[in-house]
């Protein structure tokens, strides 16, 4: 598992890597690096300071907690703002919980692990298709071959369009469609003349099976895919 870490003091990103092993721990300074890597790369688990350099913690927290892409991730606000109207407007903000500084290494593994134990525990949709599952959840994908599953370390963008394509396996989706089904669903917009990119870093991550994305000139896009195992009803009918 791996956790973001927003915070500028690099003394507490050594005690968060210390005591948070083995997860794996990745510190960023601000706002907009935190954002950043959200965009990038999975996280299980975010751990936010308040007072940093490009804006408010609780205005970032605010933000995660409402943005469909990343709600599900329970989030811990560490800051040395300790009265109690602060921590009932952090926790206002969508905070799964609130520690103060300074704190012990030990607390703070000990809150992690509460929290990310919990998580696991809830039942959510594992999604199989062929030789791939989609953590619905955690927005990971895995490929499944001999037994194993190995992450395709897919970023959230990636695994909405996979995921998309997989849903209408023979189907052909426009580049509109595609725009509609992996960024309009959570707000957010990208030229349609766009998606080449992403449907080649996508091919990369997916080696042998890359040529399973078929391009249709001038029309877009199908997923020509191996025979599928399970694809639960909902997931099925879901735009």
């Amino acid at each position: 598992m791996t956790i973001l870490l927003l915070d500028d003091d690099v003394e507490i990103g050594l005690i968060a890597k210390q005591f948070l092993s083995p997860y794996e721990v990745r510190q960023t300074f601000t706002i907009s690096e935190a954002k950043s890597l959200l965009t990038k790369e999975s996280f299980q688990l975010l751990l936010i300071d308040v007072s940093l350099p490009d804006g408010s913690g609780f205005d970032f927290c605010s933000s995660v907690s409402s943005d469909p892409r990343y709600q599900h991730i329970p989030t811990i606000i560490i800051t040395s703002l300790n009265q109690s109207s602060e921590v009932v407007f952090g926790l206002s903000c969508g905070a799964d919980d609130y520690i103060t500084k300074p704190f012990h290494g030990a607390v703070l593994k000990a809150r992690v692990d509460c929290k990310l134990r919990k998580f696991k525990n809830v039942n959510h949709s594992a999604v199989r298709y062929g030789p791939f599952e989609f953590d619905t959840e955690f927005q990971r994908c895995f490929l499944n071959e001999s037994g194993e599953n190995a992450d395709l370390l897919l970023t959230p963008t990636e695994f909405r369009m996979l995921l998309a394509l997989v849903k209408s396996s023979g189907q052909l989706l426009s580049r509109q469609k595609l725009c509609d089904l992996v960024w309009n669903s959570i707000g957010a917009y990208i030229d349609p003349r766009g998606i080449n990119t992403h449907i080649a870093h996508l091919r990369k991550k997916l080696g042998k099976y890359s040529d399973h994305i078929v391009s249709i000139y001038g029309r877009g896009y199908t997923f020509q895919s191996p025979k599928q195992i399970a694809l639960p009803t909902s997931m099925a009918s879901a735009e």
